[in-house]
């Protein structure tokens, strides 16, 4: 399939407009990844040092790297952050926003190297920032990196398995969504029919009929007639 849609059974486009991700929408997406880089900067190694990023630029706001070997903690989250985002083409942050990276000719996730090379590319968006702004005026919204390593952004969010029926608890059969399940017949003592169920109102109780006295007037007559 070609074009800028993913296809295949992993994603579901909701595209708006020109099926290309906004600026803003990979703005949020990169903040949030760099968030996650952050705190696990600064879980590993505390405030104070420099951390990894998806976006890099030439302004570092920390003081270089120590010694220890937890430096490889925030290492190992930026390559599984790559990792993901050329076997998928999401991160979580993209996840979030819903957008997706893919390869412009394929529309399939652009792959692992591709991604890594993408991820050094960016320090020519980072001259001046005119790369990573370059998304606003661009047709197909990408940066420099993007059109070196034909690769494009859109809006693509995971289409996750659905479950299609709910088990009853405590029984062995399973029901559709939508559909009743169905009760077992009740069980009857045999030689004994069911019972009609009655109306419990005070007005449809049947009554026994009173029992009349005995006419002992027209008893004499019919005898001594």
């Amino acid at each position: 399939m070609s074009g800028p849609y993913p296809d295949g059974d992993l994603a579901r486009s909701d595209v708006a407009g020109s099926g290309y991700a906004v600026w803003p929408q990979r703005v949020i997406a990169a903040v949030l990844d760099d968030a996650i880089l952050a705190g696990a900067t600064w879980l590993a190694l505390g405030t104070g040092f420099v951390q990894p990023t998806l976006t890099p630029s030439f302004m570092p706001d920390g003081d270089g790297w120590p010694g220890s070997p937890l430096v490889l903690v925030p290492i190992g989250v930026l390559v599984l952050l790559l990792v993901m985002q050329g076997a998928t083409g999401w991160t979580p942050g993209k996840l979030v926003v819903g957008i997706r990276l893919v390869s412009e000719r394929s529309s399939r996730p652009a792959g692992v190297w591709t991604v890594f090379a993408r991820c050094a590319l960016h320090l020519l968006d980072a001259v001046l920032l005119i790369g990573y702004l370059r998304p606003v005026w661009h047709p197909m919204r990408q940066t420099f990196a993007d059109s070196i390593v034909r690769t494009v952004v859109v809006p693509a969010i995971p289409d996750l398995p659905r479950r299609t029926g709910t088990r009853c608890p405590g029984r062995g059969t399973s029901a559709r969504a939508g559909q009743r399940v169905r009760r077992p017949p009740r069980r009857t003592t045999p030689g004994r029919s069911r019972r009609p169920a009655t109306s419990t109102t005070p007005w449809s109780r049947s009554r026994s009929p009173t029992p009349r006295s005995p006419d002992w007037g027209l008893a004499f007559w019919s005898t001594c007639g």
